[in-house]
């Protein structure tokens, strides 16, 4: 009875996986407006990210919230190398548009604002400006007021089915540090907890300086990794199914 019940909540999870695939494909985006005004723009888009940051695993386009990562190995300034493993950051899909601005007929310059906050296992070595480090503990990062600035380079493409895509020819991104980053890493300095407590107390008070120096290639990392997503989303579903008002 057991092997007959899990047999049937799988059918019915592929089933509602194949549907949802299907409505996506048919249907696109459901979005408020249609014309390039900046503001019908940036509701539209605003509508479409908790539906993409989702992810559709059949396009093989991944959840980005919780944005996953088994394992990541960042060089940074300072000879500083640190490791993240089993980490993940969640609330991409609450980001906030701030403004689309249509710059010419085929490029957009996009903002956003993000409050993050990332969590995993950490293992570092270097020097962070005058404190030598060789840790290994817990990590979590919060990030208030991420800004993320975008300048998007598109063009139309016909494929052989005789359908019309989006391809990304050009994509230009900046960030900064809008608000707090609040830093707790356990274990900084091993078997020297009352040095750790001081330099994570450093990393605190001077947060903006420390998110500046070394806190952009995770941020490039996170943005890459939508990037490719928003590549394979537009590579898989022709311009007359994304968006559909």
């Amino acid at each position: 009875m057991m092997g007959l019940l899990i047999s049937i909540s799988t059918y019915y999870t592929r089933h509602e996986v194949n549907l949802y695939i299907y409505i996506f494909l048919t249907e696109g985006f459901k979005i408020p407006c249609s014309d390039s005004s900046s503001e019908c723009l940036k509701q539209s888009l605003q509508v479409i990210i908790p539906e993409f940051i989702h992810g559709i695993p059949e396009l093989n386009i991944t959840s980005l919230d919780p944005f996953e990562v088994d394992s990541l190995v960042l060089k940074l300034s300072g000879d500083i190398v640190i490791e993240f493993k089993e980490a993940y950051t969640k609330g991409l899909q609450k980001c906030i548009v701030d403004y689309v601005r249509q710059l010419e007929e085929e490029t957009f310059y996009v903002q956003f604002e993000c409050n993050l906050i990332s969590k995993g296992k950490y293992r570092s070595s270097g020097s962070l400006f005058t404190f030598p480090i060789n840790g290994e503990g817990q990590s979590t990062i919060k990030t208030r007021s991420l800004k993320i600035r975008s300048v998007l380079h598109l063009s139309p493409v016909t494929k052989e089915d005789g359908k019309n895509y989006v391809q990304i020819i050009n994509v230009k991104t900046t960030h900064a540090f809008g608000g707090r980053v609040i830093y707790n890493m356990t274990n900084l300095i091993k078997g020297n907890p009352e040095m750790s407590r001081t330099v994570l107390d450093f990393m605190n008070k001077n947060w903006q300086i420390v998110a500046e120096e070394f806190g952009s290639p995770i941020v490039e990392y996170c943005i890459n990794s939508i990037l490719d997503n928003l590549k394979k989303l537009f590579n898989a579903v022709p311009l007359s199914n994304l968006l559909i008002t």
